[in-house]
């Protein structure tokens, strides 16, 4: 979960960096959608992981 985090503020510091409430829509739309969909979110970031 570290791993993703680190990328998703990757994103908000880069990309979004010009307009924060972008990035914040961006975090939570990922944080929303991993907690509705975890287990598919544990084997994709596995898979980013290896």
């Amino acid at each position: 979960m570290t791993e993703r985090t680190s990328a998703v503020h990757r994103l908000a510091n880069g990309p979004f960096s010009r307009n924060p409430a972008a990035g914040i829509a961006l975090m939570l739309a990922l944080f929303g959608l991993a907690g509705t969909i975890a287990p598919t979110c544990n084997a994709v970031a596995a898979q980013l992981g290896a």
